[in-house]
């Protein structure tokens, strides 16, 4: 059985990663970024921010989460969803 986190499943769920990762895609593309230019300033791998825009990094640490909302010059607080974030939106995705 998973150990329940803050956001009532188990820790960092698939949803809560596929949010943050959008979130972060978001922000990239509204600032028209290509990939590679994120590669180059901030000394991750392509892979890297490319899984964590999938929601597929499963090892995602806050450290680098700062590397990337430092980069974007956006609060962390804009990027992690809330518990209400996660249940709206894995009911929308099974309606």
């Amino acid at each position: 059985m998973k150990k329940e986190n803050m956001y009532g499943v188990g820790d960092f769920s698939d949803e809560f990663l596929w949010e943050i990762g959008k979130r972060l895609r978001k922000v990239r593309l509204s600032r028209e970024m290509k990939l590679d230019t994120v590669v180059a300033m901030t000394g991750c791998s392509e892979t890297v921010i490319s899984k964590v825009e999938n929601g597929k990094y499963k090892s995602l640490k806050i450290t680098l989460l700062h590397v990337l909302t430092e980069f974007y010059g956006i609060e962390m607080t804009q990027v992690i969803p809330s518990k209400t974030d996660i249940v709206q939106n894995t009911s929308s995705q099974f309606s």
